[in-house]
């Protein structure tokens, strides 16, 4: 395995204490070391305690806690890969990191490539990466149309300079490798390194599918589909500077067509020579075979360079697969309530984690779901109950058979039992009577701890009543306060404490004067049954009915309703031992009429003139007024509870004529007036001129 640079420095211990120094800061550091794997790495934090897996070792250690009922991490159609440092994934049908020294045969079929070099040495895996010279490596298991889609993934390395890259290709092959092929019908999907580079294609590499009958003796670009990798320019420096480098080469194959890629992104293509774009047409129902494969030997020409490949998977992605830690050990009952992950959820893929917990390490809580895990560091919260044994396991999923996701880091913490809290911290009883506390255990975050294993000694230290084993409290007979007197104890826990008020609650009454009118000021007043020993102190009212008693203060208040109707009132009072009773009624308040305060006209007016009759009136705010007019005071309006309040008619007899008007509001009162209008017939008067005639 190529290891990639890595600054951590993984603690080794049991459990317990250590004090390391950090190298250049002349600082010493305490770690607390969580129990559990036996090489896990705990640092202290914001939690009580901290265990982290990050590498694939922390992931596949042997379980040190309870080995005897859980002994080895447990993988279902999941894998720890090696790559950057340890991952958890879902496992592919073929998957290989070259970290032993011998070549997998159960995997893979091995000889040499070319027929003028039969006796190069075998694939080698030298440092965890699997060097090809002039040989190959073809699956042992064939795909065909049982998996109609699939992928294939390398990180691999096509140059080693000085020297040029040789003919090289990864991806999928027929059964025997180009130059000793023969007749098969097969398909074949590959990234190609090419020494030379030929006008069709001029580049340094092209990718290459073809599916149908193959002939050694037709030529390699027959019915095949090439692509020139235009990712590097078309400089050759620059490619070869490229293909010097690990890149990670990947290939997505379905029904109908095939993506190329490196380092996760399409391939960038270039439209010269015979070179088509991307993706590829074709079928996946022929048989193929997974393929790594070098053509020339390294001492061939002034030297060549062989295929690096530090790691290959291919096949398909399971749709579900799961990872089981191994036991954690806190020592005793905790909360285990955080856990942080660091992945990489694609689309189309999840990661959701379970947890549970055991006080014995036999009887253990249901495993318990978080939130789903997004892509990069996640913080998720776990609601188990309390215990000292803690497990979790990592569940992953895909709807796409060539996509996984990835967990790179899992932390999973605790927070100690701290304070036990009583509820209610305070209650007021009436002598004689009987309540129940209710005691919790709150961790170090102050989160509840459900299912704590010790049970809370009772007690009451300031008098006030006695309690039970159950936190049942009995009030004594003599009123006053009692401070903190119920006390919940745990040993080793900060013990908790409640308030307790004996007495008996003020008897109140509401009393109204009057019916009220709207819009007129009403007076309500508290009555209370007296009680020399402990007088009532405050008076709060409720007068519009929100169940807020904030609208008014003191015995005797004054209070406006807007509107008629029936108003529910309520005052609470309090006594000077701090108890409290309500006490309420309800509130009849009448509708007040609207008065009119004038009715103007343009009286006199000339038969069949208009005549402008306008009613001025009053009522309480918010009351909508309707106007009515009567125009020969018959008794019937002729204009009927219009909105405004001006109306116009004409008059063609002279003489006086009575109107009688109307104002009603929306309570049903209303108020009436008469007003007289004079119809004139004006008489024309010429100006008289006299004038001498001669």
């Amino acid at each position: 395995m190529c290891k990639q640079a890595d600054a951590r420095r993984p603690v080794y211990l049991r459990g317990g204490v250590v004090m390391a120094w950090m190298a250049g800061t002349g600082i010493f550091v305490m770690l607390m070391v969580l129990n559990g794997w036996g090489a896990a790495q705990a640092e202290s934090q914001e939690l009580s305690a901290v265990s982290r897996q990050d590498t694939q070792a922390e992931f596949l250690s042997a379980c040190t806690i309870l080995p005897e009922v859980f002994p080895a991490p447990v993988l279902s159609q999941s894998s720890v890969s090696p790559v950057r440092g340890g991952e958890l994934r879902l496992q592919p049908t073929i998957e290989d990191y070259f970290d032993a020294p011998e070549i997998n045969s159960t995997l893979w079929i091995s000889g040499y490539s070319n027929d003028g070099y039969p006796d190069v040495p075998s694939p080698q895996s030298i440092g965890g990466v699997l060097r090809l010279d002039a040989n190959y490596l073809r699956a042992q298991q064939p795909f065909g149309a049982e998996m109609p889609v699939r992928f294939f993934e390398a990180s691999a390395r096509f140059v080693t300079s000085p020297y040029p890259v040789a003919y090289a290709d990864i991806g999928f092959y027929r059964s025997m490798p180009p130059l000793r092929a023969m007749t098969e019908t097969s398909s074949i999907r590959l990234f190609v390194g090419q020494t030379v580079i030929e006008s069709e294609l001029p580049g340094h590499m092209y990718v290459r599918s073809k599916d149908g009958l193959f002939s050694p003796s037709a030529p390699p670009t027959k019915d095949a589909i090439d692509t020139l990798v235009g990712n590097w320019g078309e400089s050759q420096a620059e490619q070869m500077a490229a293909l010097d480098q690990f890149h990670t080469y990947a290939i997505h194959w379905d029904q109908s067509e095939t993506n190329y890629l490196i380092d996760g992104s399409p391939i960038i293509t270039t439209p010269l020579g015979l070179s088509k774009p991307t993706p590829h047409a074709g079928i996946s129902t022929l048989p193929t075979y997974v393929f790594l494969y070098s053509q020339d030997p390294t001492f061939f020409g002034g030297g060549r360079s062989p295929l690096l490949v530090d790691w290959v998977r291919a096949g398909a992605y399971p749709a579900q697969g799961s990872y089981t830690s191994c036991i954690q050990d806190a020592g005793e009952a905790v909360n285990w309530s955080r856990i942080t992950l660091s992945a990489s959820v694609p689309a189309e893929s999840g990661v959701v984690v379970e947890s549970r917990t055991s006080q014995d390490g036999m009887a253990w809580s249901d495993w318990n779901a978080t939130s789903a895990v997004a892509s990069g560091v996640t913080v998720l919260s776990m609601t188990n109950p309390s215990g000292r044994y803690f497990q979790y396991r990592v569940i992953f999923s895909t709807m796409n058979p060539a996509i996984t996701p990835e967990v790179e880091m899992v932390e999973s913490g605790y927070f100690g039992a701290q304070v036990v809290q009583v509820t209610p911290a305070a209650t007021f009883i009436t002598p004689g009577d009987v309540f129940s506390f209710q005691a919790t255990v709150l961790d170090a975050n102050g989160e509840k701890m459900v299912a704590y294993p010790t049970p809370v000694a009772w007690s009451v230290v300031n008098g006030g009543g006695t309690i039970d084993s159950k936190g049942q409290f009995t009030a004594g007979f003599t009123p006053g306060n009692f401070v903190d007197t119920v006390m919940a104890a745990i040993p080793g826990l900060k013990p908790g404490n409640a308030t307790v008020t004996v007495g008996n609650a003020p008897l109140a009454t509401v009393q109204v004067c009057c019916e009220g009118k709207e819009g007129v000021p009403l007076l309500l007043s508290a009555a209370v049954e007296p009680n020399p020993e402990h007088p009532p102190l405050y008076f709060q009212w409720d007068l519009n009915n929100n169940g807020e008693y904030n609208d008014a203060t003191g015995a005797t208040v004054e209070y406006t309703f807007p509107q008629e109707g029936d108003y529910p009132v309520a005052v609470l009072v309090t006594n000077s031992l701090g108890f409290t009773n309500t006490a309420r009624t309800s509130v009849t308040v009448l509708n007040v009429a609207p008065q009119i305060t004038a009715v103007n006209t343009n009286s006199p007016v000339a038969p069949g003139a208009e005549v402008t009759v306008e009613v001025l009136a009053t009522d309480v705010p918010g009351d909508l007024l309707l106007y009515s007019f009567d125009w020969n005071d018959d008794g019937e309006f002729d204009v009927i509870a219009q909105p405004s309040n001006r109306a116009l008619r004409v008059f063609d007899a002279i003489g006086e004529h009575n109107i009688r008007v109307r104002v009603q509001d929306d309570g049903g009162g209303e108020a009436l007036a008469t007003v007289a209008v004079r119809v004139e017939q004006h008489r024309v008067f010429m100006p008289l001129t006299l004038r001498q005639i001669e």
